[in-house]
């Protein structure tokens, strides 16, 4: 069914989701970078991603 100008369309609930786990870095390889004077670090990386939805 379409929408009529100025109204959201019908949804349906999410059925799938994605779940990404970070952990924390050897103190070795943490990249500290500067932007506009301003420190950054990076102390986590990727460990794992979970995808969840129906028939899983």
């Amino acid at each position: 069914m379409a929408a009529d100008a100025g109204q959201r369309p019908e949804t349906l609930p999410a059925s799938r989701t994605v779940e990404f786990t970070y952990g924390p870095l050897e103190t070795a390889d943490v990249l500290v970078l500067y932007a506009r004077g301003m420190e950054l670090r990076r102390s986590l990386s990727l460990r794992s991603i979970h995808r969840f939805g129906p028939g899983r």
